[in-house]
């Protein structure tokens, strides 16, 4: 100055602490497909200034480090430090398997027939550790992938299955049961002793029960033939053309048969043979 004075100051400038620089994270993937049980556990800071808040996916600033019921996909997880400074990692928590099981495609059966049952799922079997099957009807094993029913009504059968993690799966499979009762009577025999075609006898499918009676008439209306409760599809039980020994002349015969049915129903067949020599 114009005076010849001289002034000194002392500035002190602080060192600026770095950003932060790396960040850790243990993560716990979701348990099964869909499920929303993941976790993050952020463990460590590197650099930057105490103390530390954190954000996920954009979520508000937070001391918390630990974040859970989380489903599987991407997650953004930024730092900041208590100078503002930030850093940021990218953490994926993955898919579970999709655990399946497939009961098959819908199936038809008669009334009396044993239906097998195959499921299949796409893991192995021994990471299994539940499996039950669930239907009206008596399987012969309901802890099985593979069982089998003879069903007497349509219905539904549901498998359900649980994995070593917990996991479980479900399908299931429609049975349609046709009650149509039908048995098999040719219009002709001829019983000449040749093995062909000898017996009139009643044949059906394995939904009859058995034969309440079966009468076969001559065209005056006299019985050339009768049987009561015998079983079906067995020529010892059906017509040789005879009567009292002796074999009729080719002439046609009106026959009646009262057939019983696994469900209880009994059915009423009649018609008309002819008998050949």
């Amino acid at each position: 100055t114009d005076n010849q004075c001289n002034a000194t100051a002392t500035l002190i400038v602080d060192e600026i602490s770095a950003a932060p620089s790396a960040m850790s994270a243990q993560t716990d993937d979701p348990t099964c497909l869909g499920d929303e049980d993941g976790s993050i556990q952020i463990q460590e800071v590197t650099g930057g200034t105490a103390p530390y808040l954190f954000s996920v996916n954009g979520s508000p600033f937070s001391n918390q480090t630990f974040y859970n019921q989380l489903g599987a996909g991407d997650y953004e997880i930024i730092v900041q430090d208590a100078m503002g400074c930030e850093h940021g990692i990218n953490l994926n928590l993955a898919e579970a398997n999709d655990l399946m099981v497939n009961a098959g495609p819908d199936i038809e059966a008669q009334l009396g027939d044993e239906v097998n049952l195959n499921a299949i799922v796409n893991i192995p079997e021994e990471e299994l550790v539940s499996v039950l099957w669930t239907s009206l009807d008596s399987l012969s094993c309901i802890q099985c992938l593979q069982t089998s029913v003879a069903p007497s009504n349509t219905g539904l059968y549901e498998i359900s299955i649980t994995d070593i993690n917990g996991c479980t799966a479900t399908d299931e499979v429609y049975v349609f049961v046709d009650k149509r009762k039908d048995i098999y009577m040719p219009t002709a025999f001829s019983p000449n002793g040749d093995d062909k075609n000898d017996v009139f006898f009643i044949q059906s499918g394995s939904d009859a029960v058995k034969i309440r009676s079966f009468l076969v008439f001559d065209r005056w209306g006299e019985i050339a033939f009768q049987v009561y409760n015998a079983p079906t599809n067995n020529p010892d039980y059906g017509w040789n053309g005879t009567y009292r020994g002796e074999l009729y002349n080719s002439a046609v015969f009106t026959w009646f048969a009262e057939v019983e049915f696994l469900d209880g129903e009994v059915v009423l067949f009649k018609g008309d043979v002819a008998l050949m020599r």
